[in-house]
């Protein structure tokens, strides 16, 4: 059995700290022997895989501390699946010969960095070829440049990657968009996950049509989210942090239904709390996860309308405002949600508690499979209209209790999170600590935690 060991690896300084609850070692690589440890190279590898990310910075340096870490570390493939290297260094290629082979069956991701622009003639043949050569076990890459043209200079190694099946492409310093569309990523068929950091959509063609995951974040995209979902028909997952913008048609136009989408992670960067269009361009009648970060500036009545048009079998709806904000002023958007598991509401209005701990109390067919309630607040609400510390634990208390007396059984859990946001500190109240834990006794879960 698996002891609850804790490992902390510090190959900058070259030393080794275990510690276990009754047993404490110390031990430099000078004077380490794998005799005077006496574990096994099972345990030895667990820890391993429990305590380091796969690196070039962290697993070489296992197998260098001693005879029996070499050995362990060179039979644990998962050691050796990830791949950070700068494609200046004129033995790139040796790297990867030596490197992926220890992954054994295992994918590798690859994450380039550096600047191409340097790599000589001879130097960037070699990584071309070692690159195509190893190409059928590199399924993740990613791209992490300080100037978005690094990636066309690459573009021709790039396109030897003919299995990748997910990308990642991180823009550096460099806020000046590519002198070309940076276009590779036709050459591999398999790839069905993108992820873009600062990269605008107007700088890289991609192929859209192939695509099942996407994420975008910028905090200068202002390309309308209903234009990415017209150019991936097959799109099931999708994260985007934009800038949201109207314009004279978009008021004309009907939703867009997509047929596909199972998961919508929306976080809006325009400051405010005045309503804005999030949800009226689109319909998603298999949406099963919903999730917007700047909830303040949505519309109650547009979610209600959403959530009406797309008649989907919503499982996860998370509503996550900044700040306290109006946005929820009835449960009327909710009651429809009879596939709901999980809620998580941020800063939410006192009326709306009310109302919704009310109807969760004795309405059946309220809200019927929610096993999972998460709300957020703040210690000390900035006014009384805010549902804050003081009020929330012991509302969620009564509620549950009421819950479990309607239904027979108690299957939600309710997690109340207080978060400061400056101002005075505010603790649980003893009675309110005593009331949930009596209640987690009798089998009731209510958890507070106060940040």
């Amino acid at each position: 059995m698996f002891c609850w060991w804790l490992a902390v690896i510090d190959v900058g300084f070259n030393s080794v700290h275990w510690q276990a609850r009754d047993t404490h070692v110390f031990c430099k690589s000078t004077t380490m022997s794998a005799r005077g440890l006496a574990l096994p190279p099972e345990l030895i590898s667990e820890i391993f895989n429990s305590t380091i990310r796969p690196s070039i910075h962290h697993s070489p340096h296992l197998s260098q501390v001693c005879a029996q870490w070499r050995a362990v570390a060179l039979a644990t493939p998962s050691l050796w699946t990830t791949l950070t290297i700068s494609c200046q260094l004129k033995n790139f290629s040796e790297i990867l010969d030596i490197w992926i082979p220890r992954s054994g069956v295992h994918h590798v991701t690859l994450r380039l960095c550096g600047d191409p622009t340097r790599m000589e003639e001879e130097s960037s043949e070699a990584i071309k070829w070692a690159l195509e050569h190893h190409s059928s076990k590199i399924k993740h890459l990613e791209l992490c440049f300080t100037c978005p043209d690094h990636c066309n200079t690459l573009k021709h190694h790039l396109r030897t990657l003919r299995h990748i099946k997910s990308a990642h492409i991180e823009r550096g310093v460099c806020s000046h968009p590519p002198k070309s569309r940076i276009a590779f990523f036709h050459s591999c068929p398999q790839l069905t996950t993108l992820a873009l950091q600062d990269i605008g959509l107007t700088w890289i063609d991609l192929p859209w049509t192939q695509l099942t995951s996407f994420t975008a974040s910028s905090s200068s995209l202002t390309t309308p989210v209903v234009v990415v979902l017209k150019h991936a028909p097959n799109l099931l997952h999708f994260e985007i942090t934009f800038i949201p913008w109207t314009s004279s048609s978009d008021a004309v136009e009907p939703p867009f239904l997509h047929p596909r989408v199972q998961r919508a992670v929306l976080h809006c960067q325009r400051p405010g709390n005045t309503p804005l269009p999030l949800l009226s361009s689109y319909t998603f009648p298999a949406l099963r996860v919903l999730e917007i970060s700047s909830s303040s500036q949505l519309d109650p009545y547009e979610l209600e309308e959403f959530l009406e048009r797309s008649d989907a079998p919503l499982e996860s709806l998370s509503l996550v405002a900044d700040s306290f904000s109006k946005h929820l002023h009835t449960v009327l958007p909710l009651a429809r949600l009879q596939h709901l598991t999980t809620l998580r509401l941020w800063h939410i209005r006192t009326l709306f508690a009310s109302d919704f701990f009310v109807t969760f109390s004795y309405d059946p067919t309220f809200l019927p499979r929610l096993e999972h309630l998460t709300m957020g607040c703040a210690h000390t609400g900035e006014s009384d209209e805010e549902a804050d510390l003081a009020y929330l634990p012991g509302r969620a208390a009564d509620s549950a209790c009421a819950r479990r007396r309607l239904v027979g059984v108690a299957l939600c859990a309710v997690y109340i999170v207080a978060e400061r946001r400056g101002g005075a500190r505010r603790e649980l109240s003893a009675k309110d600590r005593r009331r949930c834990a009596q209640l987690r006794a009798e089998g009731i879960d209510i958890f507070v935690t106060v940040n």
